[in-house]
C-alpha cells in the first residue's frame, strides 16, 4: 500500500501512486465548486451543474421559487399610466462624475466576472449565454448606476425613482424616470415597465463604455448586448436584478434621510439660538 503525503489518499501500488502524483492538477489544490443556489447542491464540474439544471427536481424548485417571488404584471398595469414611452431616459445623466479609477476599484471585488472572462478567453468557441454571468454583470452595472444616479453629491443625476409595492403575497416594482429636456426646460416624471427601464439602463452603460478604455468593462458590456434577450426571458433573472436595484436604492434613501435629519437638527438648533439671543436683547433693554 502506498500513501500520498499531500492528500493522504492510499493506493494499492507504487505505480498508481506515481500516476496520481503525475496528474496535471496537484491533488492538494482545492477543488472548484459549482453550486446550484436554488437547490443548495455542489457539483464537481460545470457540465454536471448544467445537467442538474435540466432535471425535474431543479425545474420544480425553480418554478416554486418564481411562484413565491413572481412579479404580477396584471397588478403592475393597474398602477402605471398608459403612457410608458420614454424618449430621453438617462441621456441627461452626467457621467463625467465617474472616473476610470471608480470602475477599477469596483472591479477589484468582481472575482466571478474575471473567472468567467478567463474561461471564455481560453475557450472562445465555447462562449454561451450564462444566466449566472448575466446576473453578476448586471449587479456590477447597478453599482456603477448607483455611483451615477444614487449619489448625494450630484442631485442633477437624481432622475430615477424606483418604488417597491407589496400587495397581499405578491411583490412588484414600479419604475419612474424623471425625463429631462433642457432645451425646452421640461421635466416630466414617467412610469415605465421593466423592459423599457433595462433598455434605458443599457444605453447609459453604453455611454460609460464609450467614455472609458477598459478591457473588462468593454468585454462584459459586449456580452450583455449579445445575450440581452436573457434579461427578459427569465423571471428569476428579473427578480434578482430588481432585488439588487432595490438594495442600492434603499441605501441611497437611507443616506438622504440621514442628511435630512441632520439638517432638521441644525435648523432647530438655529431657531433656538436665535430665540435665546432675542431674549438676551429684551433683557438688556
Amino acid at each position: 500500500m502506498s500513501k500520498c503525503t499531500l492528500c493522504l489518499k492510499i493506493f494499492p501500488s507504487d505505480s498508481q501512486l506515481k500516476r496520481h502524483k503525475n496528474n496535471k492538477k496537484s491533488c492538494n489544490v482545492g477543488k472548484e465548486e459549482h453550486k446550484c443556489e436554488l437547490c443548495n447542491i455542489i457539483f464537481p464540474c460545470l457540465s454536471k451543474l448544467e445537467k442538474h439544471k435540466k432535471s425535474n427536481k431543479h425545474i420544480n424548485i425553480e418554478k416554486q421559487y418564481i411562484t413565491d417571488n413572481s412579479i404580477h404584471i396584471e397588478n403592475l398595469n393597474l398602477n402605471i399610466t398608459n403612457n410608458i414611452t420614454v424618449i430621453n431616459g438617462f441621456s441627461e445623466t452626467n457621467i463625467d462624475i465617474l472616473q476610470i479609477i471608480d470602475i477599477q476599484n469596483l472591479l477589484i471585488y468582481e472575482d466571478e466576472i474575471y473567472k468567467f472572462i478567463k474561461d471564455f478567453e481560453i475557450y472562445p468557441d465555447e462562449i454561451y449565454g450564462d444566466s449566472v454571468f448575466i446576473i453578476h454583470i448586471f449587479k456590477f452595472f447597478i453599482k456603477i448606476f448607483a455611483k451615477l444616479n444614487f449619489n448625494l453629491a450630484h442631485s442633477e443625476n437624481h432622475n430615477c425613482i424606483i418604488y417597491q409595492f407589496i400587495k397581499h403575497n405578491s411583490k412588484y416594482i414600479e419604475y419612474q424616470i424623471l425625463e429631462i429636456d433642457n432645451t425646452k426646460f421640461n421635466y416630466n416624471t414617467k412610469c415605465i415597465d421593466y423592459k423599457l427601464f433595462i433598455e434605458q439602463f443599457i444605453n447609459l452603460m453604453s455611454r460609460v463604455n464609450n467614455k472609458f478604455d477598459n478591457h473588462t468593462f468593454n468585454y462584459i458590456y459586449t456580452y450583455i448586448i449579445k445575450y440581452k434577450k436573457m434579461l427578459f426571458s427569465s423571471d428569476n433573472n428579473k427578480i434578482q436584478i430588481e432585488n439588487e436595484l432595490i438594495i442600492q436604492y434603499n441605501k441611497f434613501q437611507e443616506s438622504k434621510n440621514d442628511i435630512e435629519t441632520e439638517e432638521q437638527i441644525f435648523q432647530r438648533d438655529l431657531i433656538m439660538a436665535r430665540a435665546n439671543a432675542f431674549k438676551s436683547v429684551i433683557r438688556a433693554l
